[in-house]
């Protein structure tokens, strides 16, 4: 499948979200991301236009080394460095977490390492992913996703 334009995701993602009534107050158009932290130096050029902090997001998609293979996207804030695997799972109580491979990428998001948001959410048409957002995004109501 050919990889689809980052603008065509977010506009799919918004228009999920149209449909199911879930509101949103931005989507802004910007230059390729690089990473989170490029990201994250974009949104701070912008962030004279918010009453509040824009918190970067970071995504991760695991799934359980065994049993189950139980699929998770987490969506961290970026700032928090690498995420402890041991205590997350322990947390959603699941077997030993691993990170999926490209092809489970492609399969149930069409897209590749690095390139993870949660705008490919809208893809997984059979509800294999849990979507997990951790504590460490509460502090804003304002959330960046990277890419």
């Amino acid at each position: 499948m050919d990889k689809i334009s980052g603008h065509a995701k977010a506009n799919c993602f918004c228009r999920f979200l149209d449909d199911h009534d879930i509101h949103y107050l931005y989507h802004f158009r910007h230059e390729l991301s690089k990473n989170c932290e490029h990201s994250k130096q974009m949104y701070e050029r912008i962030s004279y236009l918010f009453s509040e902090p824009i918190i970067t997001c970071k995504h991760l998609v695991l799934q359980e080394r065994k049993g189950d293979k139980k699929i998770f996207l987490i969506i961290v804030n970026s700032d928090l460095g690498n995420l402890d695997l041991k205590e997350l799972k322990n947390c959603l109580n699941v077997g030993k977490l691993e990170f999926v491979n490209s092809n489970v990428l492609q399969e149930l998001f069409y897209t590749f390492p690095g390139n993870v948001s949660i705008f490919q959410s809208v893809y997984d048409r059979y509800g294999q992913v849990q979507v997990i957002i951790d504590d460490s995004v509460q502090p804003s109501d304002i959330l960046a996703f990277h890419p």
